[in-house]
């Protein structure tokens, strides 16, 4: 059994279960400065295109089809792009590629969603290529690539574009012309954040935005997938939409994975209400503007302004990431199927030999924490679950420029019924949550254990290409759980295809309540083909199990 049992909800809510701009990679941040871990300095020198040449000598050059950039490079050593020319045009295919797509970001965020170009002429410059955008490729190492503000023409910021010369970095997600599409559209939108004068609003808009801008263009790459992180959630509960005193938990790099607010957006409103937010942030005539804080302000106003709300959008973000994080069957992001494993912070509750437990935790304005608790059971049953989403919505306090106050808190639940306490799991337990006020949402999500039963074949049976996402094999009696065992995969012929190291483990997914089993996650990745197939777990030096198992198309 499930249900959601709103404790305590204030408003109405729709509630679904340069300045040196850099693009880094997940495992290194490198900006011109090499100073810090940030790759975007509101507050850094503006360089001019002379400083940006003479650290290189470019060789050549080449204008991109549609007249709109120049592309320079070096011909010679590790800062030389790739030489393939299968064009003979005598430039190579990267140079082509760089400039190709530069024009299509161009068409894209210009002449498509209506961005102010970052072109400009300069009436007092000697350079006759002041119609053009100017790009450097060059070796950056592990950066992808970097906009520096060059000049001030008529009271607005003119750019340059520094590109990595071949973008295979051990450390890049995206390589190759995978890594020149992401990587263009993304350099070319803070061109166009530093002409519609973004310079002084926070890194985490000017970032998360630039990143949203591959997903909506290239969503096929999913290169922002490196900004989401199993490692890192379960160090912190703490869900925020990122305050200048807070970080974003759910994602490694709140700056680039802040985008995946915008992914939501995007799907439920189309492109709306991005314009409208970075136009309302290029306004700046909010009223109380607080240049830190502007993304909180401007997504309320825009919000608003479609009928819906920060607060009711907050709350459907936090249920996509729960559904993502929990494996709940709801409305949630597309590619959640790749997302690496999650997990919540879990606090076991021994309700067997205790009659009641307790946790005590802090939240900052607009954050969500969540807390699952699990309730150990006795012999083939799974575990009782009970999770709790909690929603500080405190508006006020999220802007202020100020510290914002941090509210303290309590759950405690019990066997038995005590003053101000909810039932949950079909009233076997009791629950309350201290200090709520009228900013603060709770949804509780309760689940009951299942009686589990012993799989005495591979599930499902036969397994479909492409329909099923896991082949779960039954194990011996005598595999502990929790274990791990070596797991061989052959064909009819005896032949072995593939080998992993499987962990026994109970299962509770969809029809299948196993006592205990080893799931085959990265059947459907091995591309087998229809047929029938055997496995061998390696029990011990001189103990096996085999068994079989078929695939349909």
């Amino acid at each position: 059994m499930t249900k959601r049992l709103s404790l305590f909800i204030f408003i109405i809510i729709s509630c679904f279960a340069v300045n040196t701009f850099a693009k880094p990679t997940a495992h290194s941040i490198i900006n011109e400065h090499n100073s810090t871990s940030e790759c975007w300095n509101p507050s850094g020198l503006t360089k001019s295109i002379e400083e940006i040449k003479n650290s290189s000598d470019y060789t050549d050059s080449i204008i991109s089809d549609k007249g709109l950039f120049k592309i320079f490079w070096i011909n010679q050593g590790s800062d030389a792009p790739p030489k393939t020319d299968i064009n003979s045009n005598n430039t190579p295919d990267f140079i082509d590629s760089v400039a190709y797509y530069l024009d299509y970001a161009y068409e894209m965020q210009i002449d498509s969603l209506g961005f102010t170009s970052p072109i400009i002429f300069d009436p007092e410059s000697a350079d006759p290529d002041t119609l053009v955008y100017k790009v450097y490729v060059k070796d950056l190492k592990s950066t992808y690539g970097r906009v520096s503000n060059t000049a001030v023409i008529n009271g607005r910021k003119t750019t340059a574009m520094e590109l990595d010369n071949d973008f295979q970095s051990p450390s890049m997600m995206s390589k190759g012309y995978n890594g020149i599409k992401v990587t263009t559209m993304h350099e070319f939108h803070h061109s166009v954040q530093a002409i519609s004068d973004l310079d002084g609003q926070s890194r985490k808009f000017s970032e998360s935005s630039a990143t949203y801008m591959e997903y909506r263009f290239f969503p096929e790459i999913k290169d922002y997938l490196q900004y989401i992180s199993g490692n890192h959630y379960p160090n912190n509960s703490y869900l925020v939409l990122p305050t200048p005193l807070s970080g974003f938990p759910f994602l490694s790099y709140d700056i680039y994975g802040y985008a995946n607010f915008f992914h939501m957006l995007f799907e439920i409103y189309g492109d709306q209400v991005y314009l409208q937010y970075f136009a309302t942030i290029a306004d700046q005539t909010l009223e109380d503007w607080i240049p830190e804080n502007s993304d909180l302000q401007a997504w309320n106003k825009v919000l608003l302004s479609v009928g819906s709300s920060l607060e009711s959008e907050f709350i459907r973000y936090g249920n996509w990431v729960y559904n993502a994080v929990s494996d709940y069957d709801g409305p949630g992001f597309k590619d959640v199927d790749l997302y690496p494993d999650m997990a919540f912070i879990e606090k076991k509750a021994n309700l067997i030999e205790f009659d009641n437990g307790f946790e005590n935790y802090k939240m900052m304005p607009y954050a969500l924490k969540y807390t699952r608790f699990v309730i150990e059971a006795v012999g083939n049953i799974t575990n009782d679950t009970i999770d709790i989403l909690h929603y500080n919505l405190n508006y006020d306090q999220a802007v202020r420029k100020e510290s914002p106050i941090v509210t303290e808190h309590d759950i405690s639940f019990s066997k038995t019924p005590f003053s101000g306490s909810y039932p949950i799991l079909e009233g076997r337990y009791h629950i309350e949550i201290s200090n709520t006020s009228i900013y603060d949402s709770i949804v509780v999500i309760d689940r009951l254990g299942k009686e589990t039963l012993a799989l005495g074949y591979a599930y499902p049976s036969p397994f479909r290409l492409n329909t099923h996402s896991s082949l779960f094999l039954p194990v011996d009696d005598k595999m502990e759980l929790y274990t791990e065992h070596t797991v061989e995969i052959l064909d009819a012929s005896l032949n072995r295809i593939h080998t992993f190291q499987g962990l026994v483990e109970p299962q509770n997914k969809g029809t299948l309540t196993a006592v205990r089993t080893i799931e085959f996650k990265d059947i459907n990745s091995l591309n087998l083909r229809p047929g029938v197939y055997i496995y061998r777990i390696i029990i011990s030096d001189d103990d096996f199990l085999v068994g079989k198992f078929a695939i349909v198309g």
